[in-house]
This record gives C-alpha cells, sequence and structure tokens, in this order.
C-alpha cells in the first residue's frame, strides 16, 4: 500500500474527520429517529395489534371450548371423549388444555389492557397456545 507522506496527509486526514462526522450524524439521526418512533409511535401500534390479537384469540378458544362441549361424545377407558377423537383422546385432551391455556393468556392480556411486558407475554403466551391448537385439530383432521 503506497502512503504518500507529503502534504495530502493532512488533506486525507481531514477527508477521513469529515467522513467520520458525516458517518457519525447519520448514525446519530437514525438513533434519534429509532428513539421517536420507539416511545412516541410504537406504543400506539403496539397495544393495538396486541389487544386485538388478544381479543381475537379470546373469541376463537371461546368458540372452540363451546364447539368442543357440544360435540357428542363416547366412553372410552373410564373417560367420556368426543367422537372426533375417538381415535386419539390424549390429542383431546392436549387440544382442550392448549384452548384453556389461549384464553387464560388472552384474557389475562385484556385484563391488564397496556403495552406492558406482562401484557406483551400474555398475548404472546396466548398465540403460541392458539398456534399449538390449530395445529392438534390439524393432527386430528389429517389423520
Amino acid at each position: 500500500m503506497n502512503v504518500d507522506h507529503g502534504g495530502n496527509l493532512e488533506e486525507q486526514w481531514e477527508a477521513i474527520k469529515e467522513l467520520i462526522e458525516i458517518n457519525f450524524s447519520f448514525e446519530w439521526y437514525r438513533f434519534k429517529m429509532e428513539l421517536i418512533f420507539r416511545n412516541k409511535i410504537e406504543p400506539l401500534f403496539a397495544s393495538a395489534v396486541d389487544l386485538s390479537v388478544a381479543r381475537n384469540n379470546l373469541y376463537v378458544s371461546s368458540v372452540i371450548g363451546i364447539i368442543l362441549r357440544l360435540l357428542p361424545r363416547k366412553n372410552i377407558g373410564g373417560n367420556t371423549v368426543p367422537l372426533l377423537f375417538e381415535g386419539q383422546p390424549s390429542a383431546f385432551y392436549a387440544l382442550v388444555i392448549s384452548v384453556v391455556f389461549t384464553f387464560t393468556g388472552s384474557f389475562t392480556a385484556l385484563m391488564i389492557g397496556d403495552s406492558s411486558k406482562t401484557s406483551r407475554f400474555c398475548t404472546l403466551y396466548s398465540l403460541v397456545a392458539m398456534i399449538l391448537a390449530l395445529s392438534i385439530l390439524a393432527h386430528v383432521f389429517l389423520s
């Protein structure tokens, strides 16, 4: 690498300092905009999205619970299981547990009602439980 030690060294140093200042000012602007977004804009959308997800999970889990209660049942090994789950009673129990977890998580998130970490955790918790419940239903219907 050729390094010119003449008068160009000061010019090169000034150019490097200018590039660093430009990069620093861009990063500072980006950081400032990120803080504005996180503090002012994100909470408005985050709480609305989290609460709508929690509300939808509450509705779906309630409907699934009512439907499971109304399905015709059969006594298998001393336990009553809906006819849909006749060959897989453990899938029925897993579905009931995941629906209860979905309902509990979404109900708790709606009762907290803000965009705190606890509310977001409960919403995420109910969303994961709902995905589990839907995958259990898909497993039962497809097998």
